[in-house]
C-alpha cells in the first residue's frame, strides 16, 4: 500500500523529495520555500505541474494574481529567483495584512 501527503504525489515524487532532503538540502530548502509556491486554480495547476519552467511562464504571466504573473519576467527558475521571488512577497505582505 502507497502512502501519499497529496493527491499528485506518486511513489516517484517521494523518493525525489527524500533524495533532495538528504543530498542537497539547499535546493530541498527551496523547493518547499513560499517562493517556489504559486497559487493556481485546481484545473490550471495539474495542467503545468509538471511541466518545465518555460512551458509554465505563460500560464504565469495569463494569471490575474499579481505575484503570480510576476513569475513571468524570470528567464530561469533557480535558487536565486526563488530568493528574489521570497523577497517580492514578503514586500506585499505589509499591504495584504495591516497591523494598527
Amino acid at each position: 500500500m502507497a502512502y501519499c501527503l497529496h493527491p499528485t504525489l506518486n511513489r516517484f515524487h517521494l523518493i525525489i523529495i527524500y533524495i533532495l532532503k538528504f543530498t542537497n538540502t539547499r535546493i530541498y530548502k527551496c523547493l518547499w520555500s513560499l517562493g517556489n509556491l504559486c497559487l493556481l486554480k485546481g484545473k490550471f495547476n495539474q495542467e503545468i505541474s509538471n511541466k518545465v519552467f518555460p512551458e509554465k511562464k505563460q500560464r504565469y504571466k495569463d494569471s490575474k494574481i499579481e505575484p503570480n504573473s510576476k513569475i513571468a519576467k524570470y528567464k530561469k527558475w533557480d535558487e536565486t529567483s526563488i530568493k528574489k521571488r521570497i523577497d517580492e512577497l514578503y514586500s506585499y505582505a505589509p499591504n495584504i495584512w495591516k497591523t494598527e
